[in-house]
């Protein structure tokens, strides 16, 4: 008698294995996308103390438009990391990715809120 795995055996397997990667795969994409929302959302809240420092030590806020200037003016070190960051004078700083949008107004409040489909 020769032992090993009859070809309907391996089917069930290989049926069962693609059954559980079909749900598993756009949940992991999900949550890929879930964390890249919540690092915008961080960052913009370290923008926006950033931004408030500037603004004590130079009176106007920046007017920074992309990531890279935006580091530069505050002196921070941020990744873009999938999202574009801008700031325009004295409204808001956002960060915009794939499905979602993250803004925080230059006032005292600073909270950032998110909205799109992937927003935490």
């Amino acid at each position: 008698m020769r032992s090993g795995f009859t070809l309907i055996e391996l089917i069930v397997v290989l049926s069962i294995i693609s059954i559980i990667a079909a749900f598993a795969v756009p949940q992991f994409s999900k949550t890929i996308l879930r964390s890249k929302a919540r690092s915008a959302m961080t960052n913009i809240s370290i923008i926006h103390a950033a931004n408030a420092l500037f603004l004590s030590r130079s009176g106007a806020n920046t007017t920074a438009g992309d990531v890279a200037a935006i580091n530069t003016a505050l002196g921070l070190n941020i990744k873009a990391d999938g999202a574009t960051y801008s700031c325009s004078s004295g409204t808001e700083c956002t960060a915009t990715g794939t499905g979602f949008v993250v803004t925080t107004p230059n006032t005292s409040s600073g909270v950032a809120t998110c909205t799109g489909t992937s927003c935490p």
